[in-house]
């Protein structure tokens, strides 16, 4: 009895030390800059880009406060969208290497259409919010530069609501720099 106690205060010991270790992020400063660009191409001439900076600040023990912001553009021939987005997120590294996320965003946007139905021109605007929840994956690159990689789900999906999302999945990725 007395050696099972004792491997229970050892691996107690051992969390609470790992804990500490570990929470910190791959990291060195308090801050925190990064985001995501993409860009590709589609059938029938389509392009799309996409712009998505955010900015943080690491509060205590792994967890992270920021705002993301993001511009999203995507033609066709006879078809244009483009939207901007915002919103706070909230991240809390778990272990040095993985991470948990909540990031709301609320959309704002609008579709163009040329000779939509014999019409010259036909345009709409929309709005949306989104609250995505997911977990991901971090590791360094250089001494305060390190990727994420990992997936988010849309509590708010609706699927014969959402106009700028096809899936209540999203994946995630990108670079970070602290300083």
């Amino acid at each position: 009895m007395k050696k099972i106690i004792v491997l229970f205060a050892l691996a107690c010991i051992s969390l609470v030390y790992c804990q500490n270790v570990m929470t910190e992020g791959p990291d060195k400063g308090d801050w925190v800059i990064g985001g995501n660009l993409g860009f590709g191409g589609g059938n029938n001439g389509g392009f799309s880009l996409i712009v998505a900076p955010e900015i943080g600040y690491r509060l205590h023990n792994g967890l992270e406060f920021g705002v993301n912001v993001g511009y999203n553009l995507y033609t066709q021939s006879e078809y244009k969208s483009t939207f901007i987005n915002a919103g706070p997120y909230l991240q809390y590294t778990l272990l040095q290497n993985f991470f948990a996320k909540a990031m709301y965003q609320y959309l704002s946007g609008s579709t163009k259409y040329d000779n939509f139905n014999g019409q010259s021109d036909f345009k709409q605007t929309y709005d949306e919010s989104a609250l995505w929840l997911g977990a991901g994956y971090q590791n360094r690159i250089g001494n305060n530069v390190y990727y994420r990689l990992g997936v988010m789900y849309n509590v708010l999906y609706d699927e014969n609501d959402s106009v700028f999302y096809g899936s209540s999945f999203m994946p995630i990725g990108g670079i970070s720099f602290s300083f």
